[in-house]
């Protein structure tokens, strides 16, 4: 999908739009100052930690004053000026301490320890009150300590010298000192902004749809920048607004085209790339080489007040968006490969077990005609082959129309008629219609005269139970006996077909219905057996019933063969208007 979808002629709001942002008549919620977007408006967008989403805002730091604005309060200048006065206090805790040593000490200069206030100032307050410190300092050790006492003279060209490196010690300490201090608390401020970032790279990857990745992008730049967030995706060759603030329902088609456009001409749009309508929005693509995702809108009227770190953490976000996004893709694409495999391997058994399954009964057809044309028979004998004939040629008959009928439902041109079924007169008309197969067998009947009607197809049912009898006769022991039954469960009503013969396997009674398979490796049976079960799974699925295929449980060998009907699907009562 390339981005000249975000180009369409129409442009469709999600009912998500709505659920991101409060209305442009409050926008201090929009700004997200108490970090609780995400609970005013409703949305499961990304959660972001508050301690974390503050320092990165303080990070950011704060937008330019405007005009007449009073940017520093009164509780600022109260906090300058302390920072300043424990500076002060600081250096004349240092200077008694350095009268102190004097009195009772022989050391000659005590200049050294005006380092110490010069250095807790610039680690505890920053640079300004470790300047403070510093020339604070020097004007104490002149004072206090270098002759005349108590007067800014110097007498002594090593008490200038002295004064002199001691002042520049002293600033060069507080430069240092503050500068490592700055680097350290940038160092730590990344740090936390590359644990929310690794925090949120790891909730993408919990994400199954392009949406909630869109609304988690949103909550995460809302909460980190505060500025409004609008993300388009496109769906169905259209510019689909996932998620978006008030203002972004006013992108105009033009708008949208133009953006479009840009982005895959040039990589990103908005404030100071090229001429928009609405310039004020700045665009950040969610695409990689080869494909395009969206695009994410920030603004329109903070973007002018955001910084360069500001954008940066946007289009890291992006980045682990596209990622996500990308994710996504890849893994339906897999999906689709491995349906795709799938279904070319379900091809490649269904013509070997047709192949089989066409074959046996020609070649007994070919056989018979051929004893025809060989001898004369009697009358009987005749009769015998022929009759062996048109049942060769109805199983050849019956395996056509289902595979025609399998392929019509595939195809989805084979309307399903539902309708209240009576299950014990579905049975009895298979087991009429299966004559042929059981003649040479003893049918078991154990049909509950009382099961209550089935909302289902007639035709598909009868297939179904047609096919079920047809897999017992093959695949138990010649003449053994054959038992049909139903059973009442809580869940809905069972019906199925026992034999008498090998056992099946777990893993192959599994595979039954899901390939076509034959019941067992190595056995007496014929090959070819699951193309029965696969058409009577394929029938099921349709009309909602299970199939199962499993060794018989009560102690005897033979397996079973089983339809279960769920009760959503039982008539439990009867009115009028059904009976019509």
């Amino acid at each position: 999908m390339s981005m000249e979808s975000l180009s369409g002629r129409s442009k469709r709001v999600s009912p998500r739009t709505a659920m991101t942002v409060p209305s442009a008549t409050a926008p201090t919620a929009l700004l997200c100052d108490e970090f609780d977007c995400p609970r005013r408006t409703g949305c499961a967008l990304a959660r972001v930690d508050v301690e974390e989403v503050l320092s990165i805002r303080r990070r950011l730091g704060k937008p330019q004053p405007t005009p007449g604005h009073n940017w520093r309060t009164r509780s600022d200048i109260l906090s300058i000026a302390l920072r300043h006065a424990i500076a002060l206090a600081l250096v004349g805790v240092a200077s008694v301490t350095g009268l102190w040593i004097i009195r009772i000490t022989d050391v000659g200069s005590v200049a050294l320890i005006y380092l110490l206030p010069v250095v807790i100032t610039a680690i505890a307050f920053g640079l300004d009150a470790s300047m403070t410190a510093a020339v604070s300092a020097i004007v104490a050790y002149d004072l206090l300590f270098l002759s005349p006492l108590l007067s800014f003279g110097v007498n002594a060209l090593g008490d200038a010298v002295r004064l002199f490196v001691l002042l520049a010690f002293a600033l060069l300490t507080s430069k240092l000192v503050s500068d490592l201090k700055a680097k350290s608390k940038v160092a730590r401020a990344q740090a936390r902004e590359n644990a929310v970032l690794a925090r949120f790279a790891r909730k993408l990857n919990s994400f199954t749809d392009a949406s909630q990745v869109a609304e988690a992008v949103a909550g995460q730049i809302m909460g980190c920048l505060g500025v409004e967030v609008a993300v388009l995706i496109p769906r169905h060759n259209e510019a689909t607004l996932i998620v978006g603030a008030p203002t972004a329902a006013r992108l105009s088609e033009p708008n949208l085209s133009a953006v479009a456009q840009y982005i895959e001409e040039c990589g990103r749009a908005g404030e100071k790339t090229v001429n928009f309508l609405k310039r004020d929005w700045l665009f950040f693509p969610l695409r990689t080489r080869d494909f395009t995702f969206g695009v994410v809108g920030l603004g329109p009227t903070q973007v002018g007040q955001l910084q360069v770190s500001g954008r940066c953490i946007a289009g890291a976000i992006c980045n682990l968006a596209t990622v996500a996004l990308e994710r996504l893709q890849l893994t339906q694409e897999q999906k689709r490969m491995a349906e795709i495999e799938a279904r070319d391997r379900a091809r490649s058994v269904l013509l070997a077990s047709i192949g089989h399954d066409l074959r046996t009964p020609l070649s007994s057809v070919l056989g018979y005609i051929f004893e025809l044309r060989r001898r004369g028979l009697d009358d009987v004998s005749a009769h015998s082959l022929l009759e062996n004939l048109e049942e060769e040629a109805i199983g050849v008959s019956r395996l056509i129309t289902n595979l025609l009928e399998m392929s019509r439902l595939e195809a989805g041109s084979m309307p399903v008629k539902i309708e209240p079924v009576d299950l014990v007169d579905a049975v009895a008309e298979a087991r009429y219609r299966s004559r042929r197969q059981l003649r040479t067998r003893d049918v078991l009947w154990k049909v509950s005269p009382d099961l209550p009607l089935a909302q289902l197809d007639p035709v598909l049912l009868h297939h179904c139970l047609i096919n079920l009898l047809d897999n017992a006769t093959k695949h138990g022991d010649a003449g053994s006996a054959i038992t049909i039954f139903t059973e009442r469960r809580e869940q809905g009503v069972l019906v199925g077909v026992s034999n008498y013969g090998p056992e099946l396997r777990p893993d192959t009674a599994i595979r039954l219905t899901e390939l076509f398979s034959a019941p067992g490796a190595g056995d007496r049976r014929p090959m070819g057996a699951g193309l029965g079960l696969l058409i009577v799974k394929g029938f099921a699925d349709v009309m909602g019933l299970e199939v199962a295929a499993a060794s018989r449980c009560d102690g005897e060998s033979g397996c079973t063969f089983t339809l279960h009907i769920p009760n959503r699907l039982l008539v439990l009562a009867i009115d009028s208007e059904m009976l019509e």
